[in-house]
């Protein structure tokens, strides 16, 4: 069951589109889609009420659509659809954000999802008809993989990392399950037999542990 945490809602900044919190449940991250931002929210664990920790830092960017923690919780990249780019922030100890030098960085049309290689060294952004490929450098600068963009069989919404850490999947909006396998490279391959069957307008997946 349910119950309202104490001051919710919380306020956020213009359309607030999508959320992600640090593996230690101490912050929470914003994207603020019209206004092209991100909140930053400290959590009270008792209680799990939100309080801001600074003003909203703008991305850069236009139409922040999604936004993610890489697996190591240093930087936060969010991706801006109208501007076709992404913002990367470097995650100071107070959850604090810093643009890494050179951000945003460019991507492509239709940009939504977003999801990383289980090692921290790649990152994956769906972009219509494809997905785009970046491998992460130092400090946080993300750089095209040689063989990106990699071709998807439908317009894809979300990606979504499996729990092996090789496989990428993708809700492609008409055509079910859109599903890749990563190389050590981090280039992607189509998966036999895919796209998978699923229900109509695909939008999202999920993988359970240990599959």
């Amino acid at each position: 069951a349910l119950t309202p945490v104490p001051g919710s809602p919380f306020q956020a900044d213009d359309i607030p589109y999508a959320v992600a919190v640090d593996s230690s449940g101490e912050f929470a991250y914003v994207a603020n889609f019209r206004a092209g931002t991100v909140s930053v929210f400290k959590i009270d664990r008792s209680s799990g009420s939100l309080s801001a920790v600074g003003p909203p830092v703008p991305t850069g960017g236009m139409s922040s659509i999604s936004l993610a923690l890489d697996p190591h919780e240093r930087f936060l990249y969010v991706v801006n659809t109208a501007s076709q780019d992404v913002s990367a922030f470097a995650i100071g100890g107070d959850g604090m954000l810093t643009p890494v030098p050179g951000s945003p960085f460019a991507s492509g049309e239709f940009t939504q999802g977003i999801a990383f290689d289980r090692s921290g060294d790649f990152l994956y952004i769906s972009s219509g008809f494809q997905v785009l490929g970046y491998s992460i450098r130092t400090g946080g600068v993300i750089v095209p993989l040689a063989g990106s963009p990699y071709p998807a069989p439908g317009f894809l919404v979300s990606l979504t990392l499996d729990r092996t850490g090789r496989h990428v999947y993708g809700a492609a909006f008409s055509s079910g399950v859109a599903a890749f396998n990563i190389a050590d490279n981090g280039d992607l391959t189509a998966v036999s037999g895919a796209p998978f069957p699923a229900g109509q307008v695909t939008v999202f997946v999920t993988t359970t542990a240990g599959h």
